[in-house]
């Protein structure tokens, strides 16, 4: 919470600046996540780096971030880090993480796995509350390199460096998606290797050199 969002920010706009005009996202884990994701950009990256820049506005803290509203996503999701919404948690689930497969863009509720039984059942009728609640609305990179370990609260978790996939609302209002649901459920990822365009910009959940040097700021 206390890290110099100066260097924070830097890195943000860096990697905003490789993905804002990007077309295809690839992300995968050793947990098994394999992820094929389309861009469209027509719909907008909200940058989250701790700064705010207008009266009344407001942000989580700790802070660092960027996402978007994807076009289409295909492939198999894990979520091994921290999995939960705003209102209800199931916190750090590295121990029981939670397989998905994802076509078209939604999730199909009959692939869902969990060792979990409990977790299973209640990601599948969290997802089936509304016509888009199985929709993936948005899709984040954690930017906050001070972060060294997830602790299962998702507002904190979703800024830790890598890839954080959600199901439901894709925050109209700062992406331009054209589609709205009454919920959202993030899942966090592990060790995630990027992939924009053919270009790395993560390996194994360490940003590129060229990235991280943007956090080297002279003052």
């Amino acid at each position: 919470m206390r890290t110099d969002y100066d260097r924070i920010a830097a890195l943000t706009h860096a990697v905003h600046s490789i993905v804002r005009h990007a077309r295809r996202i690839q992300v995968r884990t050793p947990a098994g996540t394999n992820l094929d994701i389309e861009l469209n950009p027509r719909r907008r990256w909200k940058l989250s780096t701790g700064f705010i820049h207008q009266q009344g506005g407001w942000s989580n803290l700790p802070d660092g971030e960027l996402y978007t509203a994807p076009w289409n996503v295909n492939g198999t999701l894990v979520v091994d880090g921290c999995l939960g919404d705003w209102f209800k948690k199931y916190g750090e689930i590295h121990n029981s993480p939670v397989t998905i497969t994802v076509r078209n863009g939604r999730a199909l509720l009959r692939s869902i796995h969990c060792a979990n039984g409990e977790i299973e059942q209640n990601l599948r009728t969290y997802l089936k509350q509304h016509p888009n609640s199985n929709r993936v609305g948005e899709l984040g990179i954690g930017t906050n390199f001070e972060l060294t370990d997830l602790i299962g609260n998702l507002l904190l978790d979703e800024k830790f460096p890598g890839i954080h996939v959600a199901f439901g609302d894709p925050y109209a209002h700062h992406t331009g998606a054209k589609w709205s649901a009454p919920s959202h459920i993030d899942g966090v990822l592990r060790r995630c290797t990027i992939v924009v365009d053919g270009r790395k910009i993560m390996k194994n959940g360490t940003f590129a050199p060229e990235l991280l040097r943007a956090t080297q700021i002279k003052r």
